[in-house]
């Protein structure tokens, strides 16, 4: 994904703002849209890109599904982990560049997920070819960005 340490700095701040089930934006607006298009994903294994605290990765867990949340930021790894262990939903969190995840097995994903993170990969060509390795034949990988034209909201 793009600089760690950059989200490193943040993370707290980012956490604090965004919170356990995420903020407004991404809870009333972005996880809607994201889940509608993924579909029933019960009993599939979804990779959540990017998925920062956790909060998606919960939310796909709390449906049903196999969770793995991957993101750049070990602090950010380090703050969705903490929730796990306080409510446990069998996400595994794991610290990784979305360009390259070697640990993670050809063809072991159903969907795949960038929620609102693609525009903050440095290798975003990189990280497509993983999500190319990385799904399952007639899987579906779902993201949304911003569009350059806005910006991110604040809050």
């Amino acid at each position: 994904m793009t600089n760690g340490g950059s989200f490193e700095s943040i993370a707290d701040f980012w956490d604090e703002q965004v919170g356990e089930e995420g903020d407004d934006f991404h809870r009333l607006l972005v996880r809607p849209a994201l889940l509608r298009v993924l579909g029933d994903v019960s009993g599939l294994d979804v990779l959540d890109l990017g998925c920062a605290n956790g909060a998606t990765s919960r939310a796909l867990a709390d449906l049903g599904a196999r969770v793995t949340g991957v993101d750049v930021s070990a602090r950010l790894i380090e703050l969705a982990r903490q929730r796990e262990a306080a409510r446990p939903r069998g996400v595994r969190y794991l610290v990784g560049d979305a360009a390259h995840l070697p640990d993670l097995a050809d063809a072991s994903f159903d969907r795949i997920t960038a929620s609102m993170v693609l525009m903050d990969i440095e290798n975003a060509e990189g990280a497509i070819r993983e999500v190319a390795r990385l799904l399952r034949p007639g899987g579906r990988f779902v993201a949304t960005l911003f569009h350059p034209c806005f910006q991110i909201p604040e809050g």
